[in-house]
């Protein structure tokens, strides 16, 4: 995103130029970005010291909120009002393409915006839904205006593009996060549009989506409420599905989202081997999973499940995964507590991947009102962990932890 605002605001040519005698320069040598940026300088007369400052050098990301009228009853009139969270009273001067959706058809327009409220002026359209970063080659939060809101929670599945299909999700995901709509009403049309959507990259997002705002976003009682309707939808999906890759995804949520007594004797049924999914055969993995989320749920005879599952494992290593992490599964808290101070020794933290998937057993919100405790000491050991893991290790625990 930076190094393409950084080309719109100079221009093709001498962006390219720049970056030629800055390669010619610095040939065989070692360079910072305060020298490309000096030798930019060069080829352009906009400051680019000072919009390297906002957009490089200091933390924080710009505001957006769209607004739009029709003064005349045809022309829209679309702003953009931008803001810094910070309150710096910053502005990142970037370009961003408008687009709007009518019922006379679609409309784009580029706009340049370096100042707090910039506008455009589009004719000829009456607006379904406006989107200010079509493309996502801008930079920011951008909060939709009131109409655009309501008709995408309620239509984006009907957008013919897939590409401004994706866009518009992550706009909505981002008005989620940031409270501007519910998670319930999130978590909703996300229910809706996977029922017909066929673009694989497009499920792939949502149906990921649909599990994290399940367990991270919904409260408990609104989980009882959607798991239903949910599980049906998963179910439905999976076996209508021809693709495996298909399959897989909507399987894995399945395993990961089902809290329904029918659904977990489903999950069961497929662990012993007395259901099938057509068209998908399930690996070492796949079964070691489900016996873990079992074993989450607290099922009958669930130690013996757990038990079974590793003498039917045959790789080692996934055997030795499942061993290391029956505490951290268990219904006893002072096997799982116990556990959670081994975690404390480096050499019980050797394997990551084992400890993060562990640690989200321990701090599952099926457990959550045993599992805060965690937390504190939890925290208290990320930067010993970063000193000591994988460059990637720590946000993994912080994931789980919280």
């Amino acid at each position: 995103v930076v190094m393409n605002q950084l080309e719109q605001l100079m221009g093709s040519d001498l962006f390219r130029q720049g970056l030629q005698k800055y390669l010619h320069t610095f040939a065989y040598r070692n360079a910072t970005w305060d020298d490309l940026i000096s030798i930019l300088e060069g080829f352009t007369t906009k400051n680019l010291k000072e919009w390297s400052t906002v957009w490089v050098k200091e933390p924080g990301m710009p505001h957006y909120a769209v607004s739009y009228s029709q003064p005349d009853g045809h022309s829209i009139n679309v702003t953009l009002k931008q803001t810094d969270p910070l309150g710096k009273n910053r502005i990142w001067p970037q370009y961003l393409n408008l687009f709007v959706n009518g019922r006379r058809g679609d409309i784009s327009q580029e706009i340049y915006a370096d100042k707090k409220i910039v506008s455009a002026t589009i004719g000829g359209t009456e607006p379904l839904y406006i989107l200010p970063n079509s493309n996502e080659r801008g930079y920011g939060y951008f909060e939709l205006d009131p109409m655009s809101t309501a008709y995408l929670l309620q239509n984006i599945g009907k957008i013919n593009d897939a590409l401004i299909r994706g866009t518009a999700w992550l706009f909505l995901r981002e008005m989620m996060i940031n409270h501007k709509i519910s998670s319930a009403d999130y978590f909703n049309a996300l229910c809706s549009s996977v029922k017909e959507e066929q673009e694989e990259q497009l499920i792939n997002f949502m149906v990921g989506d649909l599990q994290t705002t399940f367990w991270r976003q919904l409260t408990s009682v609104e989980r009882t409420k959607t798991a239903p309707v949910l599980e049906k939808l998963l179910w439905t999906r999976l076996n209508s599905s021809e693709k495996k890759s298909l399959k897989s995804v909507f399987f894995k949520a399945l395993v990961s989202t089902s809290i329904t007594e029918s659904g977990i004797d489903s999950l069961y049924a497929l662990w012993s081997g007395n259901k099938k999914i057509e068209g998908l055969k399930l690996s070492d993995n796949d079964y070691r999973s489900i016996a873990c989320e079992l074993a989450l749920r607290n099922y009958p005879d669930n130690k013996k499940i757990l038990s079974t599952q590793i003498a039917r494992i045959k790789d080692k290593e996934l055997k030795a995964r499942l061993e290391y992490l029956l505490p951290s599964l268990s219904n006893n808290k002072e096997d799982r507590d116990q556990f959670f101070k081994q975690l404390k020794n480096p050499t019980m933290r050797e394997h990551e991947p084992w400890t993060t998937e562990a640690l989200s057993y321990l701090n599952h919100p099926l457990k959550a009102s045993v599992a805060e405790e965690y937390i504190l000491p939890g925290l208290e050991m990320v930067e010993e962990i970063r000193s000591k893991g994988d460059i990637f290790f720590p946000v993994d625990w912080l994931n789980a932890l919280l």
